[in-house]
């Protein structure tokens, strides 16, 4: 069965949907996200604190959680069912380029334009580490799934590998 999902009000940016199925995210160029039931075909919630649009979005495993990066600057942590963002990460200073969790939801990872990549507790948004790299951009990142490798890659065709394990300095 193919059913639409309507409610944003310009481009939809980027998608999510929890492991299980059940409900699905949307980020917009209108600045807001979306929960949805996909059961029920309907919007069960829509954030709207971000003052720019929805560059990024993702749920964590556990289904508790919403990530969002925003135009604005900032990464917001959502716990899913309350309106208001429960951790705001204000640190970059240009856009946010990119961010992952890591598979057991404790770890958040964030780049971006202003040179800079932070590695951040979930879901309290507590900075752990500045990651220090060649003074190049960054574009995408990843954490390995046994959180001791962090990978970015960047401007100019480089790529970075941090062992966030042994490098408590990063």
């Amino acid at each position: 069965q193919t059913n639409s999902l309507s409610g944003h009000k310009d481009w939809v940016n980027c998608l999510g949907m929890v492991v299980n199925g059940n409900k699905a995210i949307s980020g917009s160029y209108d600045g807001t996200i979306r929960v949805w039931n996909v059961l029920g075909w309907r919007c069960t919630q829509t954030l709207k604190e971000h003052e720019g649009w929805i560059e990024k979005l993702a749920m964590t495993a556990n289904g508790k959680y919403i990530v969002s990066a925003s135009r604005d600057r900032t990464i917001r942590i959502w716990e899913l069912g309350k309106e208001e963002a429960s951790g705001v990460i204000s640190d970059h200073s240009n856009a946010i380029t990119d961010f992952d969790i890591s598979s057991d939801d404790s770890l958040l990872i964030s780049v971006g334009r202003d040179q800079c990549g932070y590695l951040w507790e979930l879901p309290s948004a507590k900075k752990i580490a500045k990651l220090h790299g060649e003074s190049l951009d960054f574009n995408k990142v990843v954490i390995g799934p046994d959180k001791r490798y962090v990978m970015a890659s960047g401007s100019e065709g480089k790529m970075w590998l941090w062992d966030i394990e042994d490098e408590p300095e990063l």
